[in-house]
């Protein structure tokens, strides 16, 4: 049975996968010199969950991969008071990549600070992955070593994001993991065994305007159409009605600042559309519950929020929003 070639494999991932000196780029300097000619494609969302990954399955699946390998363990941990909730997301990503036709695999990294003898996300993962048979690498165990003997900074440059060390040490454990990938859940009938992981409700992120008012945004590899809101200004979204809505998507950066969000007519939450990180423009999202909800405002405040940059001087000049959409969920 021919192996699965390198460039049939594609990487998800949030900060740890995006950043610059990880090891995307790394493998991407093994694979050229080990296999001329094999590309893997890699996207990414810094500062996400699980959670958030259905509604932007539709960006991730648009490349032709056999595997695609999840590497979601290093978010901040957003479901311990619902472990359920933790299979429930796997189970939809799941589902969702059988949708698409390719198999889904999972790669779990460090994350400092979480309790590993007790960690339902990780352990849901892995207790997936097994039952699935699907592609699983856990380089956790590896990390915890490295601490115990005290070097993990000299991976982990935070405890989590790599330093060059980090990146290159992740990347050759991930080479020899896809280096061994075969088709044999493809061949067990994975992708063939009709709702092996159930059925699931379709979630997307709807804008709901003209296209000639939109504005791009990419970042990680993932593509969105955005609306401007200037400060003092509000744009309304219709709902459609055969959805529920789940939150909101929006940018956060060096002009974004506080919004109000009101639905069906009436203020409903203040959201925090700034912190310390917005020296740059990223995607973030708010998860709330709102049953009923025909339609929503988003406003952009005035002020400039006092946040401490980690990085250079605040962006003084007007506030300027840029809303991604409305998370829906089909009822």
């Amino acid at each position: 049975m021919q192996p699965i070639g390198l460039s049939d494999v594609g990487f998800f991932g949030f900060s740890v996968t995006e950043q610059g000196i990880g090891y995307i780029r790394s493998l991407r300097e093994i694979i050229k010199r080990e296999a001329p000619g094999e590309l893997i494609s890699s996207f990414a969302m810094g500062a996400a969950s699980g959670k958030i990954i259905p509604y932007i399955f539709n960006r991730i699946a648009a490349n032709n991969v056999k595997v695609l390998l999840f590497e979601i363990a290093t978010c901040i941990r957003f479901s311990d008071e619902n472990p359920n909730g933790y299979s429930e997301i796997l189970r939809e990503i799941g589902a969702l990549c059988q949708m698409e036709g390719f198999i889904p695999g999972f790669i779990n990294l460090y994350r400092k600070g979480i309790d590993y003898d007790n960690d339902i996300w990780g352990d849901a993962i892995k207790e997936f992955s097994e039952k699935n048979s699907l592609p699983f690498l856990d380089l956790v165990p590896l990390m915890r070593d490295i601490e115990l003997n005290g070097e993990l900074e000299k991976y982990l440059r935070d405890g989590t994001h790599t330093t060059q060390l980090g990146a290159d040490l992740y990347a050759e454990r991930i080479f020899h993991f896809i280096k061994t990938l075969a088709p044999t859940n493809a061949e067990k009938g994975i992708l063939n065994r009709s709702r092996l992981f159930g059925e699931f409700k379709k979630k997307q992120i709807f804008l709901g305007h003209c296209a000639e008012n939109f504005e791009g945004f990419s970042r990680g590899g993932l593509s969105f159409n955005t609306l401007g809101i200037n400060a003092g200004e509000n744009v309304t979204i219709q709902l459609p009605h055969d959805f529920r809505l789940d939150g909101i998507m929006f940018l956060m950066g060096p002009r974004t600042g506080n919004l109000h969000v009101s639905i069906n007519g009436q203020f409903f939450r203040k959201i925090m559309a700034y912190d310390h990180a917005c020296y740059y423009d990223r995607i973030s999202y708010k998860f709330f519950s709102s049953e009923g909800a025909t339609s929503i405002d988003v406003f952009q405040c005035y002020e400039l929020p006092i946040v401490a940059l980690k990085k250079g001087e605040p962006d003084c000049s007007p506030r300027y929003g840029r809303f991604v959409g409305a998370l829906l969920t089909e009822i």
